[in-house]
């Protein structure tokens, strides 16, 4: 008996999606392009944008010295990554040095969210660079950030061992990460197991923090990425890292996509409708936009079970019963949404390449699973 998701079934499904795909090109008058429907339909791993085109030829090595705290508590905190992360995508891809060296020696402090963009500018810029740039990095000297960067998988995108740490160190965070294109419930329920070592969330809750994530896969999976856009990105790949931290007695997650970012998609799907004529509309920066979106959802198919993924974490967050924060941080926006219904919104010198979403619960009871001896030996 063949299931759902039998190789025949899926195969059929494949073929199905690729005619729809010629039907619905023949009647916008363009010409079928194989390459964009195989992008569409068979991308199994991550495959660089073909329409990006890497210009100028090798030359020496630069060395970017990290900033010594990427906390992203504040706005100066983001225009520190953001800045950070340009460097690192320019001197890769546009000024094409054969070795870029990350200083994170004096690095004392580093958010989730931040260690998550990073890994995913240096393996974004991996796929487009091979062979022509090598990126490596030092290690830091603070444990807990060299712990976090090992966790979320940094020194294995450089391709170097990782730190060693005393024997007695106890590590304060707990991470786990997740990389795919395509949306995957099993991922949110790891990710849901994560949690359940370190905080019990009631049935219903789980169900509900569950439909959100997968939303959150399915809003990049159908418009985060621009599929004829010339911009160098991983089609339709997403990061996503659940973490636990003892410390300050917190859980969260971060959701990072490279894509276009919430105000450029919803501006693309607005710009024929009629509000688009307003100008206050048109004034809108992106941190007002970016709340938009969380408050009333973002689905350019108008329906009423997709784009909703941000809306119900947000509620999520307000009916909970504890401390948290729903974040969302793209293009030159930063909106932040606390528990007690207030919201405060930035805008940064620098954008962020994509649509980062951090969701956190503050004030909960976290034990840190202990260290593995064998494992970051």
């Amino acid at each position: 008996m063949e299931g759902k998701h039998s190789p025949r079934s899926r195969a059929a499904q494949i073929r199905l999606t690729k005619e729809r795909e010629r039907r619905r090109l023949r009647r916008r008058g363009r010409n079928y392009d194989p390459l964009r429907v195989w992008m569409l339909t068979e991308s199994e791993e991550q495959k660089p944008n073909p329409y990006f085109k890497i210009r100028g030829k090798p030359k020496g090595q630069l060395q970017i010295d990290v900033p010594s705290s990427l906390a992203c508590d504040t706005p100066a905190d983001w225009e520190l990554l953001c800045s950070l992360l340009v460097k690192v995508r320019e001197a890769s891809l546009e000024r094409a040095y054969k070795k870029i060296l990350l200083n994170f020696h004096d690095v004392v402090a580093m958010s989730p969210e931040a260690a998550v963009t990073i890994v995913a500018e240096i393996q974004r810029c991996n796929a487009f660079c091979k062979g022509r740039t090598e990126i490596t990095g030092t290690y830091p000297a603070a444990h807990d950030v060299a712990w976090l960067l090992d966790d979320v998988g940094f020194f294995k995108a450089l391709d170097i061992k990782s730190p060693p740490f005393p024997k007695k160190y106890q590590p304060r965070s707990f991470l786990q990460i997740e990389r795919n294109h395509r949306s995957e419930a099993e991922v949110a329920d790891r990710l849901l197991d994560c949690f359940s070592r370190v905080f019990q969330f009631e049935k219903t809750d789980r169900k509900r923090l569950h439909v959100a994530l997968l939303e959150c896969m399915d809003n990049v999976f159908e418009h985060a990425y621009a599929v004829e856009s010339a911009d160098p990105y991983l089609f339709r790949e997403w990061w996503l890292a659940g973490y636990a931290d003892a410390k300050d007695g917190t859980i969260g997650f971060a959701f990072y996509d490279q894509g276009s970012g919430i105000p450029a998609t919803i501006r693309s799907k607005k710009r024929r409708t009629m509000k688009e004529r307003f100008e206050n509309v048109r004034r809108w920066s992106d941190a007002k936009w970016i709340e938009r979106a969380v408050r009333k959802g973002v689905s350019r198919h108008s329906s009423a079970r997709r784009g909703h993924g941000l809306v119900k974490l947000k509620r999520f967050v307000d009916k909970l019963g504890v401390v948290g924060s729903l974040r969302v941080v793209a293009n030159k926006g930063i909106a932040t949404f606390h528990s007690d219904k207030t919201t405060d919104g930035s805008t940064l010198k620098e954008a962020l390449n994509g649509t980062l979403v951090v969701w956190q619960l503050s004030g909960v009871a976290v034990v840190v699973p202990e260290a593995n001896e064998n494992e970051h030996a």
